[in-house]
């Protein structure tokens, strides 16, 4: 097979813990910035912080799925807690209790291991070859 057809694969070690840790990071940036978004403008007036439409929860499963459970519960958990503190201050023992249990445990480390233990693999595979 030529060269210029073959897929890029990524190299194990060093190379793929760094690719891990940026998208982790990618991951805790976007879901403060989105949840911050959605609980600023879909807040409940009686419930501080309390959104009704939740977006990021989209972002959290995959960071649960695609970085494995712990990285995936220490991005949505911090995510969501960092919106908070962006929407409305939220330095409280409720925020700092109830972001990782929904953000970091429901949304996250409890769909990563679902995936395990059915055997569903997230891996998205995409191969571009050039000339086809």
């Amino acid at each position: 097979m030529d060269t210029d057809t073959q897929p890029t694969i990524y190299r194990g070690g060093r190379e793929t813990e760094r690719i891990r840790f940026q998208a982790t990071v990618y991951f805790i940036v976007s879901i403060a910035v989105i949840g911050a978004i959605m609980m600023t403008l879909t807040s409940s007036p009686t419930a501080k912080g309390a959104s009704f439409l939740w977006l990021p929860a989209a972002l959290q499963l995959m960071a649960g799925v695609w970085l494995g459970p712990w990285l995936g519960f220490i991005a949505g958990g911090l995510g969501a807690y960092l919106a908070g503190i962006l929407a409305y201050g939220g330095w409280g023992l409720v925020d700092i209790i109830m972001n990782p249990v929904a953000g970091g445990f429901a949304n996250s480390l409890l769909p990563a291991v679902l995936f395990r233990f059915l055997g569903v693999d997230p891996d998205v595979r995409t191969h571009s070859f050039r000339g086809e």
